[in-house]
């Protein structure tokens, strides 16, 4: 009897979240995931990019502004790298994808 009235109230939690809207369809979450982690992979793979390309120049020593300079140029490469990741990260990112979902999945 128990059992039986546990299952009637997952059932109706169930639907009123359906009514409610508050479940997302298992291909929105997924893509929602895969833009997630193409963010964050490429993402960190064009800010490291971005940091290994700063350090092999030298600062000019009549020209340089000094940290607020270097303050701006760290905050520039980072906006580049997350519009980057957003708007070219999936050719990086697909293959790594593949192979989360494929450990994610065991």
């Amino acid at each position: 009897m128990i059992s039986g009235v546990g299952s009637q109230l997952a059932s109706a939690n169930v639907v009123s979240r359906v009514t409610r809207g508050a479940i997302q369809k298992p291909a929105d979450s997924e893509l929602e995931l895969k833009e997630k982690f193409q963010d964050f992979f490429a993402g960190t793979l064009y800010k490291q990019m971005f940091k290994s390309l700063r350090a092999t120049h030298d600062k000019s020593a009549y020209l340089h502004g000094g940290q607020a300079e270097e303050m701006f140029r760290n905050q520039l490469d980072q906006q580049v790298a997350e519009d980057l990741a957003k708007n070219q990260g999936e050719s990086f990112s697909n293959k790594f994808f593949e192979a989360f979902q494929a450990n994610r999945r065991k």
